[in-house]
């Protein structure tokens, strides 16, 4: 398990998501991961990238896929150039509104995230833990639990199962106060992850 958390990884892909910009666009984490990559390979707001490398590039099955651009063309942020067709056209806004982004992010390493096994928003739980922890020198996340159902949309109930599936994957380690703290390896990975894109 350790080499999960210490290979060099340089070229892995990933996103950034903003809350902000998720929250503007009322879409969910898998949404944005699938919306900013097709604005990534897009061109004049066409994105011809096949499912199947995109369901690849983010480590997402193809149902989960299908799920995420049925929603986004719900959501009137894609839609088909023509029935049958393999080209999405995005709304025009889509760039503009990626481009105002500021505040809270998380980072979501696809690879990293398949490698541990993990949904996309117990991920980003690990990751939020990561940042509230590096601002202190024992390494402790000083947040409460609704700051993180906040974030993730987390019920109480979704936050305890995913915080015990954590820890019995020794990705957390025990506490005697409700903080939270980064198996040192996980917080060592991403440490050196920010390091190299530095």
């Amino acid at each position: 398990m350790k080499d999960k958390f210490t290979k060099n990884c340089e070229g892995e892909h990933y996103t950034i998501v903003y809350f902000d910009v998720m929250n503007d666009l009322q879409i969910g984490f898998t949404e944005y991961i699938v919306l900013q990559t097709m604005l990534h390979y897009s061109k004049r707001n066409l994105c011809n990238i096949e499912k199947s490398n995109l369901s690849r590039k983010l480590f997402i099955a193809r149902n989960t896929l299908n799920k995420s651009l049925n929603k986004l063309v719900f959501k009137e942020h894609i839609s088909k150039e023509e029935i049958g067709s393999k080209t999405y056209y995005l709304n025009p806004d889509i760039k503009e509104r990626f481009e105002c982004k500021k505040g809270n992010y998380v980072r979501i390493y696809h690879k990293h995230r398949k490698e541990l096994q993990l949904s996309i928003k117990q991920y980003v739980f690990l990751y939020l833990i990561y940042t509230h922890s590096k601002k202190h020198k024992s390494r402790i996340a000083i947040a409460g639990k609704s700051q993180y159902c906040k974030y993730i949309n987390f019920s109480e109930s979704h936050f305890a199962t995913t915080k015990s599936k954590l820890m019995k994957m020794s990705l957390l380690e025990y506490q005697e106060t409700s903080f939270l703290k980064l198996n040192e390896d996980v917080f060592n990975w991403f440490e050196n992850k920010i390091t190299v894109q530095k």
